[in-house]
């Protein structure tokens, strides 16, 4: 039986993680502490960005060998 990750797109998946920058947000306008604000929401696209590099399609390399050719 496939897992729930595994079902969900990797591309919805991000878009989910980048939900996260609401709650960031909205700290940073209650709160007079900008540069925490800034820096936490640096760092959530940084995940976003890195899970979107890894789920990401890649090319085929498991297609050819180390000199280019296809096996």
């Amino acid at each position: 039986m496939p897992s729930l990750l595994t079902r969900v797109p990797a591309r919805i998946a991000v878009a989910i993680a980048l939900l996260a920058l609401v709650p960031v947000l909205t700290f940073g306008l209650l709160k007079p502490e900008y540069l925490a604000a800034a820096v936490t929401s640096v760092n959530v696209v940084l995940i976003g960005t890195s899970l979107f590099l890894l789920f990401s399609p890649h090319g085929d390399h498991a297609e050819h060998d180390a000199h280019g050719s296809e096996v």
